[in-house]
């Protein structure tokens, strides 16, 4: 019932300032589980102990000051020093670094993020929709045609679709 009321719109803020995080996250996480793989599980133990307790402390920091709103930014934030956390460690201590052709993906996809962001608290819902929707799909393009180079996704999705064909047959 929560969900269909007028309470639930607060969490809307929230939800639009984690999406921003939610990228960050997953570059993170990407970048953490180096560590796992290179033997270093204490070092993936403390970075994992010392981003925890950062996030809990900005939650705490942004519930504080801005309520749920400040739960999103916190989230966001969280993340966006988590992963340069780890990024600097597993360069310093793997040598890692970014590929190019990861930094074009990112920027672009980070773009497109970041102007739904903008589009959603700068307009009305009347214009959100429509220009956040063909943000979404140019981003599912990409994606996609992104995928298609590395992993043949067209031709594993055409397969798909005939195997279940030949089933309905």
């Amino acid at each position: 019932i929560l969900l269909y009321s007028t309470k639930f719109v607060a969490i809307n803020d929230m939800i639009t300032w984690a999406a921003l995080g939610m990228f960050f996250k997953a570059v993170s996480w990407c970048i953490a589980f180096i560590f796992l793989a290179k033997s270093a599980s204490k070092l993936f133990f403390w970075t994992e102990l010392l981003g925890n307790v950062n996030m809990l402390l900005l939650n705490l920091l942004g519930y504080y000051l801005w309520g749920l709103t400040g739960l999103g930014i916190s989230y966001l934030t969280g993340f966006l020093v988590y992963m340069l956390m780890v990024y600097f460690i597993s360069k310093k201590k793997f040598e890692f670094a970014f590929d190019p052709v990861f930094r074009k993906i990112f920027v672009i996809q980070f773009a497109l993020v970041l102007s739904c962001f903008i589009v959603v608290k700068l307009l009305n819902e009347a214009f959100y929709y429509p220009i956040g929707i063909i943000l979404i799909a140019i981003s599912l393009n990409y994606s996609y045609k992104e995928l298609d180079k590395r992993i043949a996704l067209r031709e594993t999705i055409t397969d798909i679709y005939r195997n279940i064909r030949k089933r309905e047959k």
